[in-house]
Order: structure tokens, then C-alpha cells, then sequence
């Protein structure tokens, strides 16, 4: 379909795969006001656990995390997007004093897609930050609400086409458009749930522990890598829930990589 008779969504999400996300899909910022996420912030305010990254600001319990505004102009959509961070290439998530190099890839994505959204459709758009408490959007339920997959028993994002392997940004669009999920998707029916199992610190015995999980998370971040990274040495985040889940490449396998 030529791009003047695309609708504006087919467009969109059509220029985010072009630029080379894995997965694309646009979610409403109405809804997420009423996702969990969104609800749970509501009544705790922003998590400061993780503060020498984060940074979080001190916020009105009653304030929206999702409506951001730049200047008087109100956004109404995000787009989300998926790039996949297979086994093989682990690289994508350590943490190199700057970032990491997958995060840096889909903000370069981000970018050349807000070119082309202002140039040909006259579309205003504005990168989410990261974090919810700089500007963000709540990436899972984003995620959800566009489409792209379900939240499992690890807490993490689960895509019909890479399982869990992938990570998330979001573009705020300045227009009302027609979200492109949820969609109807269980990958943890019938699961060994081996993801509750191998947690060190337990944080997904019953429901996820957040504060657990964040323990492994700064340990991670505060231990030096001897991995070969250029003069650098990056940090090897925890992937063992994501990458002992059975699902991946569109199907559920008893065969995964192993996990220490």
C-alpha cells in the first residue's frame, strides 16, 4: 500500500519496523491512565529504590504519570516498540557507564522515525523518557495495550514472536489514534514456571517483589564485568527469569539455554 493511503497507525507502526524495530504497536494514553501500573503509582507515589539511576521527584500521589506535556501541547497516543535482545547477543543490555548499547539503538530508531512521522504526515512527537519519574510511560502496560504481548509470571513482557527477549521505548504522538491491542495471549498456561524458581533472591515467589528484585538489580549494576567491551567493562544485568522462560521464537520449546 502506497504511503498516501495508508491510515495514520499503519503508517506509524510501519515506519518504526523500517527503522528497524523488531515490533511496533500504539496504545492510548486515556487507557493507560486506568492500567495497573498506573493505579498501583496512584496509591504508593514513584519508586525511589533504584534512586542513583532513577532519581525519582517528589509527586502529587493524585498526579497523571502518563499525560506528559511539553509546553501547552497535550500528547493523546504512544507508540511503542520492541527490539529483540536474543541470548547470542547479550552485549545489547550491559550497561556501559552510558546506557546500553540496545537502549541506545532504539532511541536512534526513535528518532529517525519522529523525522520521517513530522516530514511526511506532519505528526508531532516527543521521546518518553525511560522512567515514569522523568516523563515516561509504564512500558509493560503500554506494551500491552498496543498489542505487542502480555505481562507473564516473571513480570516481564511476553511477545508471541520472542517470548520475553525484548525491550521497550515509546514516542508520544500528538494525535487520537486507534490502539492496536490488546490481543488474546496466554504464554504461561500450562508452564513449568521455572522463572519462579531460579530467582536468587526470590522476588517471583508469589506475587513479584519488587524491592527483591531491585536488590539483584543494584548488585549487578555495582559489580565490574571482565567481558570484552573495548577499554570499557560493562555490567551483565539479570536475565535468569527471562532467559530460562520456555517461550521464544514464536512457540514454547523444553529446550533453553541454561541459566547459572
Amino acid at each position: 500500500m502506497s504511503t498516501k493511503h495508508r491510515s495514520a497507525e499503519e503508517f506509524i507502526i510501519d515506519t518504526a519496523l523500517e527503522n528497524g524495530a523488531s515490533l511496533a504497536g500504539i496504545a492510548s494514553l486515556r487507557d493507560l491512565n486506568e492500567s495497573p501500573s498506573a493505579r498501583l503509582y496512584s496509591e504508593i507515589g514513584p519508586f525511589s529504590g533504584n534512586a542513583e539511576f532513577v532519581e525519582p521527584r517528589a509527586a502529587s500521589h493524585t498526579e497523571s504519570a502518563h499525560f506528559a506535556r511539553d509546553g501547552t501541547s497535550a500528547y493523546e497516543s504512544v507508540l511503542v516498540i520492541g527490539l529483540v535482545h536474543p541470548p547470542e547477543n547479550p552485549q545489547l543490555d550491559w550497561w556501559d557507564g552510558k546506557g546500553t548499547p540496545g537502549n541506545r539503538r532504539m532511541i536512534d530508531i526513535l528518532k529517525r522515525t519522529t523525522r520521517r512521522l513530522e516530514a511526511e504526515r506532519g505528526i508531532s512527537s516527543r521521546q518518553a523518557n525511560y522512567f515514569v519519574e522523568k516523563g515516561g510511560v509504564f512500558l509493560k502496560d503500554a506494551a500491552v495495550f498496543a498489542g505487542l504481548g502480555r505481562v507473564g509470571r516473571n513480570n516481564l513482557l511476553m511477545t508471541p514472536e520472542y517470548g520475553a527477549e525484548v525491550r521497550l521505548r515509546a514516542l508520544f504522538l500528538d494525535l487520537p489514534l486507534q490502539p492496536t491491542g490488546p490481543i488474546d495471549f496466554d504464554p504461561c498456561a500450562g508452564c513449568r514456571v521455572d522463572c519462579t524458581v531460579i530467582c536468587p533472591v526470590g522476588a517471583l515467589d508469589g506475587h513479584y517483589d519488587r524491592n527483591a528484585c531491585n536488590i539483584q538489580i543494584q548488585h549487578d549494576l555495582s559489580a565490574s564485568s571482565t567481558a570484552d567491551f573495548g577499554e570499557l567493562e560493562p555490567t551483565k544485568s539479570c536475565r535468569r527469569c527471562e532467559l530460562v522462560c520456555p517461550w521464544g521464537n514464536g512457540s514454547r520449546s523444553d529446550q533453553r539455554i541454561s541459566v547459572p
